[in-house]
């Protein structure tokens, strides 16, 4: 049943107040393994053969997550496929996943959140279990309360998809970004003595730190139209109704500056920072990655 929780679900009781757990928030996968399994992939596909969501067994490293002022036991805990022997219980959380997105990227076990939420209809949970494959139905059925309708609930999946797969790009010329300066911050140390690659390093570098923060001309950085695409998004998946059209412009704008500086990212990659690299290995020294 996809039901509109609020996202913040209130403060933990104490943990010594006895309490029962509350039931799970999604769909129930229930599966039996006879023996400890090497490789344990769950898919959920929708009507289609869409691959919606994709959980793969196997130890992630979990991202540094930023200091906050609450305890840890009030976080969810990440949603993991376990391949020991005997019973299982996951909990879809009816989310989109990275692997929605590009059926190649499998999803991080340590994600505790995925995309949007799916809409309403069939879908198909598939288990993969070393080579052998089982599948069973699986109806997602509305909130009977909600007075949302079809086309706004399509509506509302399409465009979370859309600003959901713009962010994830933005996230990944950031992170291609910060790596680059990273990496040019320690040859800039290295190369002293050459004058010339000191200062195309310091040209890249300033343009690296115009894409992120903006400022250049007026333009808006990949770090406000990254949040501005958050913001939308949240917009759009905190109710079942229309999305609000100051939400809708807010997208636009967002998506529109981080098309631009992700383009200017791109073309620096093959451009300057491609010439760069071409003098380091003159000069006998390691490119960037």
């Amino acid at each position: 049943m996809r039901v509109d929780n609020d996202s913040f679900l209130g403060s933990p009781f104490p943990s010594e107040e006895p309490m029962a757990k509350n039931p799970p928030n999604g769909a129930v996968v229930d599966y039996y393994l006879p023996a400890k399994a090497g490789k344990v992939t769950l898919e959920v596909r929708d009507s289609k053969g869409k691959l919606v969501r994709r959980y793969v067994s196997g130890e992630k490293k979990a991202e540094p997550a930023p200091p906050l002022p609450i305890a840890e036991r009030w976080l969810p805990k990440p949603a993991v496929i376990d391949v020991a022997p005997g019973m299982h219980r996951f909990v879809w959380d009816l989310r989109w996943g990275a692997a929605g997105l590009n059926e190649e990227s499998d999803d991080e076990a340590i994600e505790v959140a995925g995309g949007p939420r799916v809409a309403p209809g069939s879908y198909q949970v598939k288990l993969l279990v070393d080579g052998t494959s089982l599948t069973e139905p699986l109806q997602v059925k509305m909130d009977p309360r909600s007075k949302a309708t079809a086309a706004e609930l399509a509506q509302q999946e399409r465009l979370g998809l859309e600003i959901f797969g713009e962010t994830r790009r933005v996230r990944q010329a950031q992170d291609q970004m910060k790596a680059d300066k990273e990496a040019l911050d320690k040859l800039k140390k290295k190369v002293k003595e050459h004058p010339q690659l000191i200062a195309q390093i310091e040209k890249v570098l300033a343009d690296i730190a115009d894409f992120d923060a903006g400022g250049k001309s007026g333009t808006t950085g990949l770090r406000t139209a990254g949040s501005g695409l958050q913001a939308a998004l949240r917009v759009v998946e905190s109710g079942d109704r229309a999305v609000p059209q100051q939400a809708m412009e807010v997208y636009r704008t967002s998506d529109e500056a981080a098309k631009g500086r992700i383009a200017e990212w791109q073309k620096l990659q093959s451009g300057e920072l491609s010439e760069l690299n071409r003098e380091l290995k003159k000069a006998g020294l390691t490119a960037i990655p």
